[in-house]
């Protein structure tokens, strides 16, 4: 079966799509023992199975802005798997063609664009809240990457659920490298941190609920400073202000830039890290934090408990006094920690690339039943 792979997401910045996909292909470089980084539109290799053989679609060099992508989604994409004669294509996120003729597999990574409409301008809104949901009815199959994703697309969208395959996504191997000690150090010196913090990663915007967070955080008198990793979004504007009104500019590091290479030691430098979300469609940050053996403290919301299973201290997401608690019950008990530190380092040996790889690779080979 000759699967052609859109891969335009690996052009972005390092968010959950292209997380995802750059992960997905090393787990197809183990299960098919090839290069995925060399194929190309004009090279195939088939996989060790013989079963299929990988075509990358990289028709841009470039992360793409939404009106730029509309055009690549349901032309430029459409007409070079058409000329590649696939047997399938698989678009691992973004929009499907609506007009491509064969046989199509896409991976719905959360939709919640629909809930927060507001945080997008015009073409944004379009593009994440009709022409996504409105294309991922075109797909052959698709594939969830948590079961909350799969149950909210059946509710959503009325998509059958026979149609869906839920397969769980992964994080890299270097968050279950055992960072040094003085490695650690080194990486709070180049980011200008100090030796002890709690953390949380993610972009400031709406859905990620700093807010919760926040105010939780000014109710602990002795608590480490807290490290906010992300990119300054819509949200920041407001937060900033509670900052200044809950008076703890002194207690709070904001760092919007940080290298990738970096994260691993700072997840294992922190005392602890809050996954405060009200929406995730999987939610990585959880991941890294297992796998780093740094105990997370996460929202009883959408796909967290999922990801987290029985590794982590829970919270309703509404509720700053609860999340206290909880962050200072984990602050104050260093058995607790590490008993959750090795529960959360076993939970995250269960979401590995080549596991993700392979069930991917057999919903490519149901389509050929359909």
């Amino acid at each position: 079966m000759r699967v052609g792979v859109d891969t335009q997401a690996l052009n972005g910045a390092f968010t959950g799509h292209r997380i995802y996909l750059d992960g997905l292909m090393k787990g197809f470089e183990e299960l098919y023992k090839l290069n995925t980084r060399e194929l190309n539109l004009n090279e195939q290799r088939e996989g060790a199975n013989g079963n299929h053989q990988l075509i990358r679609l990289n028709l841009v060099s470039h992360e793409l802005r939404t009106a730029r992508r509309i055009l690549h989604d349901q032309i430029q994409l459409p007409w070079a798997a058409w000329r590649s004669k696939l047997d399938l294509l698989f678009v691992p996120a973004f929009s499907v063609p609506l007009l491509y003729p064969g046989k199509i597999v896409a991976t719905v990574h959360d939709l919640t664009a629909l809930d927060y409409p507001e945080n997008f301008p015009a073409v944004s809104r379009f593009y994440w809240t009709r022409l996504v949901p409105y294309s991922l009815r075109r797909a052959d199959r698709l594939i969830a990457i948590s079961q909350y994703t799969k149950d909210w697309v059946v509710e959503r969208l009325g998509i059958d659920p026979e149609k869906i395959d839920v397969v769980h996504s992964a994080c890299d191997q270097r968050y279950f490298r055992t960072v040094s000690s003085q490695e650690q150090k080194e990486a709070c010196t180049r980011n200008n941190l100090p030796e002890e913090f709690v953390m949380m990663v993610g972009t400031i915007e709406k859905k990620r609920n700093h807010e919760t967070l926040i105010r939780a955080y000014s109710q602990l008198k002795d608590a480490p400073p807290l490290l906010l990793v992300g990119k300054k979004a819509h949200a920041w504007p407001a937060l900033e202000e509670l900052i200044h009104e809950l008076k703890l500019e002194d207690r709070l590091l904001v760092r919007s830039e940080i290298s990738s290479k970096d994260l691993p030691a700072l997840y294992q430098r922190a005392a602890l890290t809050v996954v405060p979300s009200l929406s995730e469609g999987f939610g990585l940050p959880v991941l890294e934090s297992m796998a780093s053996g740094t105990p997370v403290v996460v929202a009883k919301s959408t796909a967290l408990p999922e990801i987290a299973g029985s590794a982590a201290l829970f919270f309703d997401p509404h509720a700053p006094e609860e999340l206290a608690d909880q962050m200072a019950k984990l602050l104050h008990d260093s058995a607790l920690r590490e008993k959750l530190s090795q529960l959360g380092k076993t939970r995250a040996t269960e979401f590995t690339w080549l596991r993700t790889a392979q069930q991917t690779s057999a919903v490519f080979s149901s389509i050929t039943t359909i």
